[in-house]
């Protein structure tokens, strides 16, 4: 059986590129999405069956409350976890063990002190920082 990934990214560019580097890889199937209604959707209809989750913290807030963003902007991916955590069928620790945090927001992340951690990675997007993803990415889908 195929192990199975969940990319939370609204760049298009940057999702091909991850797509096609796992999939290559690993042969991986590639859930994604790119706002936080999209996410809870593919959540919701997968029943959060995935082996790695991949979060850019800065996604399209589309379905988030006005309440809720502007508490948390830019980090808007956040909210996807909190849906997550809500669920039933998977335990806070086991997302937080396969979720890889991705993004250029990744010192405001920290700044903020936000109770949301310990992530499997915490990877800030740069020059060579995709390739640092799919390494990861291994590390998790070989436990």
């Amino acid at each position: 059986m195929s192990k199975k990934i969940f990319l939370i990214e609204d760049n298009g560019f940057m999702t091909e590129r991850l797509r096609e580097r796992l999939e290559d890889r690993y042969q991986c199937v590639v859930s994604d999405a790119y706002s936080v209604a999209s996410a809870k959707d593919t959540w919701d209809s997968e029943r959060g069956d995935f082996d790695c989750i991949i979060l850019d913290l800065h996604i399209n807030p589309v379905g988030l409350k006005s309440d809720e963003s502007a508490t948390i902007t830019p980090l808007f991916g956040l909210k996807t976890l909190d849906y997550f955590y809500q669920t039933k069928n998977v335990s806070k620790e086991t997302i937080n063990e396969k979720t890889i945090l991705f993004s250029k927001y990744i010192n405001e992340y920290k700044s903020k002190r936000l109770e949301y951690g310990p992530f499997a990675e915490v990877i800030p997007k740069d020059g060579d920082s995709i390739e640092r993803v799919v390494k990861a990415i291994g590390k998790l889908l070989n436990k």
